[in-house]
């Protein structure tokens, strides 16, 4: 069971907002956050009789600093639940697509370019790394995952996770979130997880709270349950996780924009083809009436992982990304597209947008597997931020739905309102 108190507002209090950045005729209004040349350590101030009543701040920015980074889902998420003070004072990944692609995100968003971006965690002296607010960091899961055949620390991409940890011990920001998959803390593994994570975290003054999280659970349709870390070094409120929120129709998430993703026939891979059919015949048997239900497909899978999902999309990984996600087997009767892909995982399609102006479908879809659900962080991020007094009171958007945003497409209908 997930829990969490009922919050106040649709959206985050801090001083500097100005706006969001919203799409119109494919353009973008920049934000105009108030930025210090000089970020300090945010302080409570006396409250003057001509400000604001919810402004209890001097104007600031909160100072992300993020590895493993991708497309940068923290910044994305904290833009749209409406903290746009943000800024990176550093980002790493190893792959160069990914670091033009985190461009296009502060493009998109209208934010200051990130002051520092690393090819690496590895090998980097972390007691250089400029000073942070908060740490995000979502380290390679393949050593913990069934797909990576869970080698654990014997898969030297284990050596990431790590890695975050002793960012997080050198910098000591106020606050972090770590994200991976369950595995994590599966039988195998949770001495792993308990030595070399919690323990050191917990030792360096860290109040570490940890759950499992699927993002059905949050607002969207994907099947996406992932472990997330969360800590703070000094608690000035309460944390709290989540609670659930209903699901929003798959429906919602279909994109009539044009894709390059077609039907069963523009391929000749034989295994997708049979797949599509099964599943095809499965629900037909299942149901005299099956087509009213929406249904999806992973025939891109092997034939032990083959299924079919009804009112939700199956677990959108790079894998899948790259291949062309998943087969509506009703309806529609064709493959996902990058828009579809990328809602589920929370990104607006003005976004996707960017991001295709940069690079391939696929790898647009590969990078949109790695990354971390917007609206899971959009959730988390603020409470943390809250627990570690770096904003006054968090706002819940996934929550409080307005009925004008049901009533259009998700997730952009929901950011619109902000």
């Amino acid at each position: 069971m997930l829990d969490g108190g009922d919050l106040i507002g649709n959206c985050c209090e801090y001083v500097g907002t100005s706006g969001l950045a919203r799409r119109n005729n494919k353009k973008t209004t920049k934000l105009s956050a108030s930025i210090t040349t000089k970020p300090k350590r945010l302080k409570p101030v006396k409250i003057a009789k001509s400000s604001p009543p919810d402004s209890v701040r001097e104007p600031t920015t909160i100072r992300l600093g993020s590895d493993c980074t991708g497309l940068g889902t923290e910044a994305v998420a904290l833009t749209m639940a409406g903290i746009m003070n943000v800024q990176y004072a550093f980002a790493a990944d190893t792959d160069s697509t990914k670091q033009a692609l985190l461009k296009s995100t502060h493009a998109a968003l209208g934010l200051p370019p990130v002051v520092k971006v690393f090819d690496d965690i590895i090998g980097r002296n972390h007691s250089n790394l400029p000073d942070i607010d908060c740490y995000v960091a979502g380290a390679p899961c393949p050593p913990w995952s069934s797909a990576g055949l869970r080698k654990g620390v014997d898969d030297e991409r284990s050596d990431v996770l790590m890695e975050t940890v002793k960012v997080i011990q050198k910098k000591t920001p106020p606050c972090f979130l770590l994200e991976n998959v369950a595995g994590l803390i599966s039988k195998n593994h949770s001495d792993v997880f308990k030595q070399r994570v919690l323990k050191p975290l917990q030792l360096s003054g860290y109040t570490v709270w940890h759950r499992v999280l699927n993002t059905k659970h949050h607002g969207l349709p994907q099947n996406r349950p992932r472990l997330y870390i969360a800590g703070a070094l000094d608690v000035k409120h309460k944390f709290r996780w989540p609670s659930a929120v209903p699901m929003h129709p798959l429906k919602k998430i279909i994109a009539d924009k044009p894709s390059k993703r077609k039907t069963l026939a523009d391929t000749t891979n034989q295994r997708v083809i049979k797949n599509a059919k099964k599943a095809k015949r499965k629900a037909e048997q299942e149901s005299g009436n099956w087509t009213h239900e929406w249904r999806l497909c992973d025939v891109f899978a092997g034939k032990a992982f083959t299924k079919v999902m009804t009112s939700c999309m199956p677990c959108v990984t790079k894998a899948r990304g790259i291949a062309g996600g998943f087969y509506w087997v009703n309806y529609l009767d064709r493959f996902t597209n990058i828009y579809e892909l990328g809602a589920v995982q929370g990104f607006p399609d003005w976004i996707i947008d960017e991001y295709l102006s940069a690079a391939s479908e696929s790898q647009v879809g590969a990078a949109i597997g790695d990354a971390m659900s917007v609206n899971i962080l959009m959730r988390v991020l603020p409470r943390l931020l809250f627990t570690a007094g770096l904003i006054k009171r968090p706002g819940d958007l996934w929550k409080d739905v307005p009925e004008t945003a049901i009533q259009g497409s998700m997730p952009q209908s929901l950011y619109n309102k902000v």
